[in-house]
């Protein structure tokens, strides 16, 4: 995302796919490459190599959103530094976060 290479996703059990595309809306992209299907996944695919004025758009709005919402941003770096606090040390007393845990809970 540093670099604006379009990287498509399907949101799903994987844990990749899901911070991927959680950090195309917190990037504020306006159409992210976010797909439902494999047959959407091919699709975009498709059409990001053979069309290079989407492809270059979407590597802009992607390094211009990582650059001004995804690594400058303070506040979840600080959320994220205080959820690792916490699974930390709830791990050291021998439990795991509840699913749907929500920082600070």
């Amino acid at each position: 995302m540093l670099v604006g290479t379009p990287t498509i996703t399907m949101p799903g059990t994987h844990l990749k796919t899901n911070i991927t595309s959680a950090a195309y809306k917190q990037m504020k992209i306006l159409n992210p490459p976010i797909v439902q299907s494999s047959e959407e996944y091919i699709n975009l695919a498709v059409k990001l190599a053979q069309n290079s004025k989407i492809n270059f758009s979407l590597r802009e709005e992607s390094t211009a959103g990582a650059n001004k919402y995804l690594y400058n941003n303070l506040i979840a770096l600080q959320e994220f530094e205080h959820f690792l606090k916490e699974a930390h040390m709830t791990a050291q007393s021998g439990n795991k976060l509840k699913d749907g845990h929500k920082i600070g809970s």
